[in-house]
């Protein structure tokens, strides 16, 4: 779960069904959006046999305290994603130098990101 420092209304958590929720609103109980990353896409064929209705959990979000609708996930596909907000139909960025599942990443400054696995 990761609160955005920008807009205090928004949040976003994981979850192990392969998607992350922006959440709005007072008590955030509003849905705004639900990313899904392209799991099996070819940056990953090789570590998931190319199959594209494999889901890889989510494992860790952060926001970019830098740029307000810079949004950053760990997956258990050994990926890391970048997403605007803005528009999340695909990721601006997959980070894909791990060789486990990414299970965490921050925001370190304005814009670097930092990823973290057991490989």
């Amino acid at each position: 779960l990761s609160y955005s420092s920008h807009a205090p209304h928004l949040c976003a958590s994981v979850s192990d069904d392969g998607t992350a929720r922006l959440w709005s609103g007072p008590s955030f109980d509003t849905c705004a959006a639900t990313i899904t990353p392209p799991h099996g896409s070819s940056t990953r064929s090789s570590l998931w046999g190319g199959n594209s209705s494999t889901s890889a959990s989510l494992c860790g979000v952060d926001w970019c305290p830098g740029t307000p609708h810079l949004l950053a996930l760990a997956c258990a596909d050994h990926c890391a994603y970048l997403y605007d907000i803005r528009s999340t139909a695909q990721p601006l960025r997959v980070l894909t130098h791990h060789t486990r599942p990414v299970s965490y990443v921050k925001f370190l400054g304005g814009h670097q990101l930092v990823s973290a696995s057991t490989d």
